[in-house]
């Protein structure tokens, strides 16, 4: 095997972690949601246990880096190709983190019932698996179609997230009982509201990663 295909198939690899990172982290919202939702205990735990295979797979993406860094030291577009996947994978994670803390707040209300109805929360959860799905496709795929809606879905995520907030607060008045619930569901929402904030720095790494700027669109 030559030179330049050695080179590809570190590359490849590097991007196959990376992919299987992705899947994970989504797969772990998912099943936070459900859990949340649906106040399943067993749902929750296995949320909160997986964070362990989100973290490795994030120190396998760092370590396939630091060996592609070592060994071919690259420049330019492979450079910045490897920068972009270092900074994805700690995106990732934080994402990973921020599951995993919304499931445990979760489990300490799964004996009593929700003040309020989920599906504005389960609409959230929605969006921001939509916007999630493209900013892989992004990111991997280098896919740009798709742009706007994914915009559009940006902005009805900060909308419904607003929402959310202004109705929990709300609450306090009317369910002195409830508090500590009611506070709880506001960290959900601003849980949900910073992985947002992830998803949108890793759509505009895409752009880094091919062309050398970020897209702060």
């Amino acid at each position: 095997m030559n030179v330049n295909l050695k080179l590809r198939s570190d590359y490849g690899l590097l991007t196959e972690k990376t992919h299987a990172l992705c899947v994970a982290v989504v797969e772990s919202l998912k099943r936070c949601k459900r859990g949340f939702i649906t106040q399943n205990e067993q749902l929750l735990k296995q949320t909160i246990e997986y964070e362990n295979r989100v973290d490795q797979l994030e120190i396998e993406v760092r370590k396939s880096c630091e060996q592609i860094l070592l060994r071919w030291q690259p420049v330019s577009k492979g450079l910045r190709f490897i920068l972009a996947n270092l900074s994805v994978a700690s995106n990732l994670e934080k994402i990973g983190d921020l599951i995993e803390e919304t499931a445990k707040i979760a489990q300490k209300h799964l004996l009593e019932e929700y003040i309020l109805p989920t599906v504005d929360f389960e609409k959230l959860f929605d969006l921001i698996l939509v916007a999630f799905n493209y900013s892989i496709s992004s990111f991997l795929h280098n896919q740009q179609s798709g742009k706007l809606a994914f915009l559009e879905t940006i902005e009805d995520i900060s909308n419904l997230g607003d929402k959310i907030s202004l109705t929990l607060n709300k609450s306090l008045k009317n369910y002195p009982d409830y508090v500590e619930q009611i506070v709880d569901l506001v960290l959900i929402s601003k849980n949900l509201k910073l992985t947002c904030e992830l998803i949108l720095h890793i759509v505009s790494l895409s752009s880094y990663k091919e062309y050398g700027f970020f897209d702060e669109e």
